[in-house]
């Protein structure tokens, strides 16, 4: 035995209770279901816009805005940067010219 082991004088070990709130937080969760609705059969028909402000900080670039926006048929995605929230339709209407494009080459 060595030096650490004499000071340490356990008389008994501590009770293991059982703790509800330990054992669900360690308990693996069931997958999310799939959705049984149909995704878009064409581009563009579904468009998923979501705007978001960054911080209170504007960027270097004098950005406080982005823009996210998300076909539904090709789950293609783009993020675009704004100053102004009113800038929201300008974009979108880049965002389906360049999709409109895409439509076309492929």
């Amino acid at each position: 035995m060595n030096d650490y082991d004499k000071n340490l004088k356990l008389k008994s070990f501590p009770k293991i209770t059982y703790c509800p709130s330990c054992a669900y937080g360690k308990q693996t969760r069931n997958k999310f279901p799939t959705s049984k609705g149909q995704k878009e059969i064409f581009m563009l028909n579904l468009v998923h816009l979501d705007v978001f402000r960054l911080m209170q900080i504007e960027s270097h670039s004098g950005f406080k805005y982005f823009l996210t926006s998300i076909d539904d048929k090709s789950r293609k995605s783009y993020v675009y940067f704004m100053k102004y929230k009113f800038e929201v339709f300008e974009y979108f209407k880049i965002y389906k010219t360049k999709e409109k494009k895409f439509r076309r080459k492929n």
